[in-house]
């Protein structure tokens, strides 16, 4: 079992819910769908952490910083795992 909050679109957490893998089971709830957590509460909190934070925390949402170039996707799609490294930047080189 793990519980947690997403902490940015990377990670093993991430990697475990976003996978195909079928031997987990994945259950998302939201703050808002707890019954003992108030809307009231829930204000306080979006206007204290602001929106990036509030997604993560009490939304389960994988969200890039604000503060990043590039967002996961965009690099995840300029990543290429068939083309090697170059020579000096694998332990063939040393």
């Amino acid at each position: 079992m793990a519980l947690t909050t997403p902490f940015g679109a990377v990670g093993w957490f991430y990697e475990a819910w976003t996978s195909r893998d079928e031997s987990y089971e994945r259950y998302r709830i939201t703050a808002a769908e707890c019954p003992r957590i108030s809307e009231e509460f829930l204000e306080q909190e979006k206007r204290a952490l602001g929106w990036f934070l509030y997604r993560q925390e009490f939304e389960c949402e994988f969200v890039d910083a604000s503060s990043m170039a590039f967002d996961s996707d965009a690099i995840r799609a300029a990543v290429d795992p068939s083309i090697r490294p170059l020579g000096c930047l694998t332990r063939d080189w040393i």
